[in-house]
């Protein structure tokens, strides 16, 4: 005899009985189970391998992260000796600008002779 039962998730349980001691009971599956089950391994798989994609853009994203930042340590190192430079240069320059005022000033206290006929001025040593 054979028995049919059904449960709530709609999966089928058929047992088959042919001789009592010749046969052990098997049991035969309904096709939505084994599509259930196959339709899991390919939704695992599919996980499985955006996992995978996820981990290696994330590897990808932290190599890029860290090119970027060396590259800006890099031109920051660049711009801080270039600064310094320029901030010797300024001392420079700001000495120079001393010594020129100082030259003015000196050369604006000598009295000048204007020489109409040639028509420049000469100071008078």
């Amino acid at each position: 005899s054979s028995r049919v039962r059904t449960n709530a998730s709609w999966k089928i349980w058929i047992t088959v009985r042919t001789l009592p001691a010749a046969r052990p009971k098997r049991r035969l599956r309904c096709s939505r189970k084994r599509s259930q089950r196959q339709s899991r391994t390919k939704k695992e798989l599919k996980k499985q391998r955006r996992l995978l994609k996820n981990r290696e853009a994330a590897h990808l994203s932290r190599l890029r992260k860290k090119a970027y930042v060396e590259d800006l340590e890099a031109k920051a190192e660049t711009l801080a000796s270039e600064n310094s430079a320029i901030k010797a240069r300024l001392q420079q320059l700001e000495v120079e600008n001393m010594q020129l005022k100082e030259h003015i000033k000196r050369m604006s206290s000598v009295p000048t002779v204007v020489a109409p006929a040639l028509g420049y001025t000469a100071a008078c040593r």
